[in-house]
């Protein structure tokens, strides 16, 4: 069991890594059915570095997935959506585990 004054420390490095300053962070803008919501801070990561391939119907195609990082106070929910470097992605799914940060997973939406 973490005491608070660690969880706080751990919040704050992963406020540092997403922020400005650091160079790994960017700036997402989530969609949530017809709403609109504000600007977050976030730091996109790919699990193991890369896609998967993923065969339905007899067809298969490459999906790209990444984890998405932020602090405990991000607003973001399956379904969601956001764009990025010209990519749009849809949320499916977020860690319930939230005292240090927030993790969410995002697949590229072709």
């Amino acid at each position: 069991m973490f005491s608070s004054s660690e969880l706080a420390a751990m919040t704050e490095e992963i406020g540092r890594s997403i922020g400005p300053g650091s160079g790994l962070g960017t700036s997402i803008v989530i969609a949530r059915g017809t709403a609109t919501l504000p600007p977050q801070s976030v730091r996109l990561v790919r699990p193991g570095g890369q896609g998967r391939a993923v065969a339905t119907d007899g067809t298969e195609s490459a999906q790209l997935v990444v984890e998405v990082v932020g602090l405990p106070t991000l607003d973001i929910r399956p379904r969601d959506r956001f764009a990025l470097d010209g990519l749009f992605y849809e949320v499916v799914s977020v860690h319930p585990q939230r005292q240090i940060g927030t993790v969410a997973q995002a697949r590229l939406a072709q």
